[in-house]
């Protein structure tokens, strides 16, 4: 007796122990905050003396130091054409004007890999379109908008055309993508999607509705995919090839994609791959490019006009069909008893299950049905 109440005082004081333990644990959050770049050291870097002297004549020199500066912040070496590239665009502009440039882009919370970014994609280094009036106009209407500093920094470097556009437009194209995606997969598809909001909205528009009619995808999985950052040719190709091969089963109902996603191939390795790996994760290489070729050649020979429209008549269609299916069967049913078509609903219930397989659920309460048919039945 005495020694099952020390076992039991044993365990209480441990209990407590591990409890008092486990609550002085210092848990260490998931999300670690991005290290800023300090952009003062840049004037120390490339202008030792006075920053406020500089030139208002252009000099490649200091354009060269800069960019030799944004280089070693990102520790990745630029290749010759890249650094090239950026000398001829910004060869007319003055130390002063590419140093206010450069440091305005820092102020606003852009990192040195934004910052090379947006300098690479440039359309135009156009001294009336990139203006501070206009860089901080920008910004603030991206912070009127509430995107947060890190999706502003890459909408802006991977779609420097954002510049040009005026709150409203923004506000529009916002709106009108929120009639199908939630924000936060807004801001995936910002990462995903470079031209999200400079796109034309009827080609936008045109392949959302293709992969939500057509595959009747998922908003997640438009996302996931990143589709939408490809042409719709590109989309129609792929997915009529794993169609047409009898590799992805068209789905027309939301019960039935919940259960054919897992089955069906990833629309990420349908679109969002290159030729090779797309053939290899999709047919296991016993296609070759030269079949995809033949299939995409074949493809021009035929007219995808109206192809929402031809779809969704071909299903209506279908449904009149089966319904018309259903009214002979009901009119041709003979009622032997009610035991007996207990038994036939039962039997032509649809189910996951094979027919010959032993593992389906209802198994024992067909039994049960079988054996009050027919008590002889030994099952």
């Amino acid at each position: 007796m005495l020694s099952f109440i020390r076992l039991r005082c044993y365990h209480i004081i441990r209990l407590s122990t591990v409890r008092y333990a486990s609550s002085k644990k210092k848990h260490v959050s998931s999300t670690t905050p991005i290290l800023r770049h300090n952009w003062l050291d840049m004037t120390s870097e490339i202008y030792p003396t006075d920053g406020s002297n500089l030139s208002l004549i252009p000099d490649s020199s200091f354009n060269i130091r800069i960019i030799q500066y944004l280089s070693d912040s990102i520790k990745t070496r630029l290749s010759s054409n890249i650094s090239q590239h950026l000398l001829n665009s910004f060869q007319t502009w003055s130390p002063r004007e590419f140093y206010d440039l450069i440091n305005i882009l820092g102020s606003y919370g852009l990192q040195p890999i934004d910052v090379l970014r947006l300098l690479i994609n440039l359309p135009s280094t156009d001294k009336i379109i990139i203006t501070n009036e206009n860089l901080k106009q920008c910004f603030e209407n991206l912070l009127t908008l509430k995107f947060d500093t890190t999706t502003r920094s890459i909408l802006i470097s991977n779609d420097p055309n954002i510049i040009q556009y005026d709150l409203n437009y923004l506000r529009e194209r916002l709106d009108v993508l929120l009639c199908y995606f939630t924000k936060r997969e807004i801001y995936k598809l910002i990462r995903t999607h470079k031209k999200l909001f400079s796109e034309n909205w009827f080609d936008l528009d045109y392949k959302i509705n293709y992969l939500r009619i057509m595959l009747f995808a998922s908003t997640r999985d438009i996302v996931e995919s990143g589709a939408l950052s490809y042409t719709i040719d590109h989309i129609r190709q792929r997915y009529l090839f794993v169609y047409r091969a009898g590799l992805f089963k068209r789905v027309r109902r939301e019960e039935e994609y919940v259960l054919q996603r897992d089955l069906n191939i990833n629309l990420i390795d349908i679109f969002n791959t290159s030729l090779s790996t797309f053939l290899k994760r999709t047919t296991n290489n016993l296609l070759r490019k030269d079949d995809y070729q033949a299939f995409i050649d074949s493809l021009k020979y035929e007219t995808f006009d109206n192809e929402f429209q031809r779809y969704l008549t071909l299903d209506k269609n279908r449904k009149k069909i089966d319904d018309e299916d259903d009214n002979d069967d009901e009119t041709s049913l003979t009622i032997l008893n009610d035991k007996s078509l207990a038994l036939r609903n039962v039997e032509d219930k649809p189910t996951i299950w094979h027919t010959l397989s032993d593992y389906n659920p209802d198994r024992h309460r067909r039994r049960k049905i079988a054996q009050n048919v027919d008590p002889n039945i030994r099952l």
